[in-house]
């Protein structure tokens, strides 16, 4: 990735950068879809696209911030009822407060970690496509919304125009 300063511009003293990109396909088709948003929101691309994209890069890191740097860990079906880690060799025992088990698979999750999944990704996505859901999450936490997406545990509400959670679809074993 390249970035070159430009001159300032006008009286507001801002001066401009611009920046290049090599993406993959696959990021290509993100970029694009980022850029449809933009035309719908303001009718242009020019002049507003660098804002936008720098609002959506904040409100990335900001969210990256309140979520927990522990990546979430899948249960071994042995380890059920265990919420701390006691083994004496681990580097520091991590206490989580519960268990999801969906599709046949258990993840342990601190509570604050559930609400986020729960009220940030899911609930704040209003895309019918799940790939929308998968992009605007963290990745500590894509098995769990993979697996919530094959079983079903995530819909999409017509009524409402939003991502809701199937709350039949998965098991929540609370620990304190």
């Amino acid at each position: 990735m390249g970035a070159q300063e430009g001159k300032l511009l006008g009286r507001k003293g801002k001066s401009t950068v611009k920046v290049s990109l090599n993406l993959t396909e696959a990021d290509y088709k993100v970029f694009q879809q980022f850029q449809t948003y933009v035309i719908k929101k303001h009718g242009k691309l020019r002049g507003v696209i660098g804002h936008e994209l720098a609002k959506a890069l904040k409100q990335y890191l900001k969210r990256n911030q309140k979520s927990p740097q522990t990546p979430q860990q899948e249960v071994p079906e042995a380890k059920e009822k265990t919420s701390t880690s006691t083994e004496p060799n681990s580097p520091k025992a991590i206490s989580y407060d519960l268990v999801i088990e969906v599709g046949g698979k258990r993840f342990r999750l601190k509570e604050h970690e559930w609400r986020f999944i729960k009220e940030d990704i899911v609930e704040k996505t209003t895309s019918p496509n799940a790939m929308g859901l998968l992009l605007k999450s963290p990745k500590i936490f894509l098995p769990l919304l993979q697996a919530m997406i094959r079983a079903n545990a995530i819909c999409y509400d017509t009524r409402e125009g939003r991502c809701k959670i199937n709350e039949n679809a998965i098991k929540i074993i609370h620990f304190k």
